[in-house]
This record gives C-alpha cells, sequence and structure tokens, in this order.
C-alpha cells in the first residue's frame, strides 16, 4: 500500500473504528471487501465519494498493525504479528505503550528514499522539519517549512493542524492524548508547539524493543548483528525519540539484560547482535506494565 500525503482526507484517527476494525481482522483472519462491505462490517461509516472506511485502513497500515493491498476496488486485509500482540491485552488501543509504538512507526522511512517516510506527512512534521525549524516552533512556521518542501496545497495547514492537535495531551478526543510527544500551547489563535523527550520509564522499553526488531527485520534483515549508529542514521530514530546516546544506552543495556541483544562497545560505537527472533520481543509487550 502507498500512503497519499493527505490520507486522513479531515479525518483524524478514531480509535475505536480502528480497534474495531482490527478485531473483525482477526476474526476472519483475512478480510476482504469494498469500502462499503467493509463499512457494513465493521460500523465505519463511507459515503459514496468520501467517508473514513480507507482513512482508517490508512491509518492501521501507517502505525504498522495491518497489511493491506488494494485492486480493482477490493480491499485485502491482514493483521501483522504487532497487531495481533497489541490485541491480546489492549484491544481498544488505550494504553500508551500501544499508542507509542504506533506513533513509532507512524514515523518509518521509506527504504526505497531515504529522505521520506512511509507516511510523508508524519515524517514531514516529527522528524524532517526539525533540521530546520527546531524543537520549538508555530503552526506558521511548520506549515512553510512543508510548502518549500512540497510546494502549495490547498489542504495543508489544515492537514498540520490535524496531526499536530492528534497529539494535545490536554484534549482527551484526540488518539496520541496519552503519549508526550508535542507540548501544545493555544495563543492567540496560533498553536505553539515544542518537541518532548520520549518517555524512559521502564514500561515503554518493550515497546521500544518492539520497534527496533521490527525496523531492524525491515531494514537490516541479512545482518544478525549491525552498527547502532548505523541504525540511527538510517531510520533517524533519535530524531523521533528526541534522545541523547546516554539515553539510548539505558534502552541497549535494558534490552541485553533481557536476553534480546548483545551489546559490544570496545570500538567506541555499540555493535549490536541480535540473540532472539523478534516474535520473542513481541511477546514481552507487557511486561513492564505495572
Amino acid at each position: 500500500m502507498n500512503l497519499t500525503y493527505n490520507f486522513p482526507q479531515t479525518f483524524k484517527l478514531e480509535l475505536p473504528l480502528l480497534a474495531g476494525l482490527l478485531i473483525k481482522i482477526n476474526k476472519c483472519n483475512i478480510l476482504q471487501g469494498n469500502i462499503h462491505d467493509i463499512s457494513e462490517l465493521t460500523g465505519i461509516p463511507t459515503g459514496e465519494s468520501s467517508g473514513k472506511v480507507e482513512p482508517t485502513i490508512a491509518y492501521g497500515y501507517s502505525s504498522g498493525l495491518i497489511i493491506a493491498e488494494k485492486s480493482q476496488g477490493i480491499w485485502t486485509l491482514k493483521l501483522t504479528p504487532l497487531a495481533k500482540t497489541i490485541l491480546q491485552e489492549d484491544g481498544m488501543l488505550n494504553e500508551d505503550v500501544s499508542l507509542f509504538i504506533m506513533h513509532l512507526m507512524m514515523n518509518r522511512i521509506d527504504p526505497l528514499q531515504h529522505q521520506e517516510g512511509l507516511n510523508a506527512a508524519w515524517f514531514d512534521v516529527c522528524i524532517s522539519s526539525k533540521y530546520q525549524i527546531s524543537d520549538t516552533f508555530n503552526l506558521d512556521q511548520l506549515e512553510q517549512f512543508v510548502k518549500d518542501k512540497r510546494g502549495e496545497h490547498k489542504y495543508l495547514r489544515k492537514l498540520m493542524n490535524l496531526i499536530i492537535s492528534s497529539y494535545d495531551q490536554n484534549n482527551i478526543d484526540v488518539p496520541f492524548n496519552k503519549i508526550p510527544v508535542f507540548e501544545i500551547i493555544h495563543s492567540n489563535k496560533q498553536l505553539e508547539i515544542k518537541r518532548l523527550t520520549a518517555p524512559l520509564e521502564y514500561k515503554f522499553f518493550p515497546a521500544y524493543s518492539a520497534f527496533l526488531f521490527i525496523e531492524w527485520d525491515r531494514l537490516f534483515s541479512s545482518q544478525a548483528q549491525i552498527s547502532f549508529d548505523e541504525f540511527l542514521t538510517f531510520t533517524r530514530w533519535n530524531l523521533l525519540m528526541n534522545w541523547s546516546n546516554k539515553q539510548f544506552n539505558r534502552l541497549l543495556d535494558w534490552m541485553a539484560e533481557k536476553g534480546f541483544i548483545q551489546v559490544d562497545r570496545l570500538t567506541g560505537n555499540a555493535l549490536i547482535l541480535k540473540l532472539v527472533h523478534t516474535d520473542r520481543v513481541l511477546e514481552e509487550f507487557f511486561s513492564e506494565l505495572v
């Protein structure tokens, strides 16, 4: 599936709709149908020319939960191993650890275009713009950055506002309000935004580990040992997490203690050796929740 830049079509991610879709796919194993079939099966509203079915599928694909293909108007939908793991304990997508890995997955790079993301709009907001407008900025600056990169499009401001406001921790009606990604201040009809650092609480470490292993499988599948610096450079994960090397070292040490990896720092640059398969890491996804 290839995501268009404006795949949300003005629709914020609605977690109950996505959760309902995941549950239905899980029951069917493989769900096939056109948008009206899927709407009837799941209750996701749709119309003749627009609706929430395809944006919801796109959100699920972008967040690493759905494998989605469309041919001649017919969708074929399957769950990823990550989605199956999350559904076992968090069927309604309420846990902050579930939401944080969804956020990470929405910012994966496109392996065919290393300067782009699979979800290009989120990648621009969360990663690419960091170089140009730093960690504190307003909506005007973000919009101008994207215009300079993508050209003029009427939908850009609404889309940028939709993405940023999806992380407003003061609004319980937005999907990512439980996770600290942006601090958002509403002032003089303008959004003031500050990038936050990813949580260092241990309960998130299994999710971070799962992301590392999933991306390792996708981008470095032939390598059992990789340079962690190379991984960060390729994935831009350091920009997304807003972490220093010291913070990443805490994560790597925790992963080594769990038996997921072996870390070799003899050369100064951490080399990490995979000791288990990704499914073993996924088994621990909720293990640090109290």
